[in-house]
């Protein structure tokens, strides 16, 4: 048992044993102004006894009332020490969770500036799954799918523009000069782990370098320019410019968010454990469809993938045939009074 304590039963027993006292003393004193008045009556008579004993009645009960006073003052006094240091305690516990509350409300301030900061530092919105809907995207991305080089260059823009300030002024530093100094802090920017990489809110600066490495392979003389001054440019993009040359290329990522969400709308969201495999001008593109873990053992785990066919700009192959999207794709740039600005002037090819 602490001292406080012990001081606390002491003076609880205090106040008990003065309010005994002074109930017994108030008793007292009342007893005996009666007892003397009455004896007084009887001494004296009824006229002189009862005067003499009124008088002594009244001085017994005004020292027992006094007493009694005295005695409460007392009692209060000592509750009120004893009430001024609760009272402390609770200030003190008080201003204690006070400040739990001002250090919690300015961290939730400090957390909300820093969501308000974030937001207002990227233009557009940066999650994947908000801007896909979005309908600047969604046409330029089936504009790419046709192969309109100005789209193109366009969609590199549009990731320009959910970079936020910091990665857009890394970008202008390095085109503005381009030199290892300007090009490595931008490369820092881009340096996420194995996975994180491939993951869509990630690759803001990559996609925009994908789609000004595509826009300049397909004709684009502005996107050409870039590259041509931007060497780190293809090797850095989100999907690399050597991955277009050779006899075949093989990329693999986690989702296929990758690439659905850095503009190629055909691919299908939410795929897991996925993979690119280029062949001549055409794409594979697998995921896991399938997947049974493996007994206690750790034995008889079985996995399927599913795969899917598009061809050079992306698009989903109609029915298997290569030759129905180029038709549909000559017949979209039939009806274009400005197809000789946005269609494509070259096509792959691998070597």
């Amino acid at each position: 048992m602490n001292r406080d304590k012990i001081k606390n039963h002491i003076k609880s027993l205090l106040i008990l044993f003065l309010r005994v006292i002074r109930w017994m003393l108030f008793s007292i004193f009342w007893v005996l102004g009666f007892g003397i008045a009455i004896a007084a009556i009887s001494e004296f008579g009824w006229i002189l006894g009862g005067i003499t004993g009124v008088i002594i009645a009244a001085v017994c009960i005004f020292i027992g009332f006094m007493i009694a006073i005295a005695l409460e003052k007392l009692i209060k006094r000592i509750n009120s020490r004893n009430d001024k240091k609760v009272n402390l305690n609770t200030e003190k516990i008080s201003i204690s969770k006070l400040e739990e509350i001002k250090v919690e409300c300015e961290s939730g301030h400090n957390e909300l500036e820093e969501c308000e900061q974030q937001e207002n530092a990227n233009i557009g919105v940066i999650w994947a799954n908000h801007y896909r809907e979005r309908n600047d995207y969604k046409n330029l991305a089936e504009l790419c799918k046709l192969g309109d080089i100005v789209a193109m260059y366009d969609m590199a823009q549009f990731f320009y523009n959910l970079c936020n300030e910091e990665e857009q002024q890394l970008i202008k530093n390095y085109e503005m000069n381009p030199c290892d100094t300007t090009e490595n802090k931008l490369r820092e920017a881009m340096n996420y782990e194995k996975w994180e990489k491939f993951e869509p809110e990630n690759n803001r600066i990559g996609y925009y370098m994908m789609w000004l490495v595509r826009a300049a392979m397909y004709g684009n003389e502005k996107a050409i320019k870039h590259i041509e001054n931007c060497g780190c440019y293809k090797r850095k993009a989100s999907i690399p410019y050597d991955f277009y040359l050779g006899v075949c290329s093989t990329v693999n990522f986690r989702g296929s968010n990758f690439l659905c969400d850095g503009g190629f709308s055909d691919i299908p969201p939410g795929e897991n454990d996925c993979y690119l495999e280029r062949y001549g001008n055409e794409y594979q593109f697998s995921y896991l469809s399938y997947y049974d873990s493996a007994d206690s053992d750790g034995y008889g785990a079985e996995s399927e993938y599913s795969s899917i066919w598009y061809d050079e700009f992306f698009m989903k192959k109609q029915n298997g045939n290569p030759k129905e999207n180029e038709r549909i794709r000559e017949e979209y740039w039939e009806k274009q009074i400005d197809r000789d600005v946005r269609k494509y002037k070259i096509r792959l090819k691998c070597r």
